[in-house]
């Protein structure tokens, strides 16, 4: 009975239209931005909504915010969290079933992203990372399998998983941090050789800036550059900071949003994570990183229309997990 009293409203409707009234234009979507906050729990969104007066306060208030979506699968961890958000699969489905296991045809354990195959790109060297463990595709696959010849793809973040595993197969490119260099690098699964920017924003100062800063009464940085500080920077609203930097020249040099058919940018801030895991998430802390990453997405949010104009493009926010309370 619903379906047949719309039925007979649509009809309605329908006959209300001029007899060769032209379907109104549906603006073309030019660039998809999926944005996952690592270990953003729910409750983040309602504890601290009063606080949030830019990037969040405009996906909740002008966006379709939904209250109860989640994607049931377990272990609920970054790279499975990952895989499910731009694939709507499982870990039976994609082979994505944890951040690491032991991997039975080699005898030996392995990460959701590890590949001997490859080499990394950049940095500190050594063995690259790539999206082969992946039997699933994801957003940015399909719509390269089907869109235009020079559509992009790229994924980014501090960590390789989180940038691979969105992004897909047939990304572009996938950039992420290493800690050792305090570089952004990739993998010879995507190139040989990192892009002019990318190579310019490395040279520049911008991980390096942090050095002995303090952040509010919580931390201060160490003053001597080095793998102790970097780790320490990326567990603080300043590792955000840098990743949306380069997001931004992501977006300027690659040209996102400019290209005939639909790019997928996919950004993962690792930072809350790594904060989480340290602090638990009722510490005055999380409070902060919460309230720093609400002004980070307003930067970002304003890059990304600057970059394909208004109403050219759609922004998905989520998260990968949550965090349980630590004693």
């Amino acid at each position: 009975m619903r379906f047949l009293k719309h039925s007979r409203l649509l009809a309605a409707l329908f006959l209300l239209l001029p007899a060769h009234s032209a379907p109104p234009a549906t603006p073309q979507t030019k660039l998809v931005v999926a944005i996952i906050v690592d270990q953003f729990r729910y409750d983040y969104m309602t504890r601290f909504d009063s606080a949030y007066q830019d990037g969040l306060r405009k996906l909740h208030d002008h966006g379709a915010f939904f209250t109860d979506a989640h994607e049931a699968h377990f272990p609920t961890v970054t790279a499975v969290g990952h895989a499910a958000f731009l694939t709507g699969s499982t870990p039976a489905v994609d082979g994505i079933v944890g951040n690491d296991w032991y991997d039975r045809e080699t005898g030996k354990p392995v990460t959701s992203v590890s590949d001997d195959a490859t080499k990394l790109v950049g940095g500190s060297g050594g063995v690259g990372s790539s999206p082969r463990r992946l039997v699933a595709s994801t957003l940015g696959d399909e719509i390269k399998a089907i869109g235009a010849a020079d559509t992009e793809v790229i994924g980014i973040s501090l960590k390789d998983r989180a940038a691979i595993l969105p992004a897909g197969h047939a990304a572009n490119a996938a950039y992420w941090f290493d800690h050792e260099s305090g570089q952004f690098v990739t993998s010879t699964y995507y190139m040989k050789d990192l892009p002019a920017w990318v190579q310019a924003f490395n040279k520049s100062d911008a991980a390096n800036k942090y050095a002995s800063a303090k952040w509010a009464t919580f931390k201060t940085l160490p003053a001597v550059l080095g793998k102790p500080y970097y780790e320490a920077m990326i567990a603080t609203p300043y590792g955000n900071d840098m990743l949306e930097a380069f997001t931004e020249a992501a977006l300027k040099e690659e040209h996102l949003g400019r290209h005939p058919g639909t790019d997928v940018l996919t950004v993962s801030f690792s930072s809350n994570d790594l904060l989480g895991h340290q602090t638990g998430p009722d510490a005055p802390e999380v409070r902060d990183m919460c309230l720093q990453t609400d002004r980070v997405l307003g930067r970002l949010l304003r890059a990304v229309e600057e970059a394909a104009g208004a109403g050219n493009y759609v922004v998905v926010f989520t998260s990968d997990h949550g965090v349980a309370p630590k004693p």
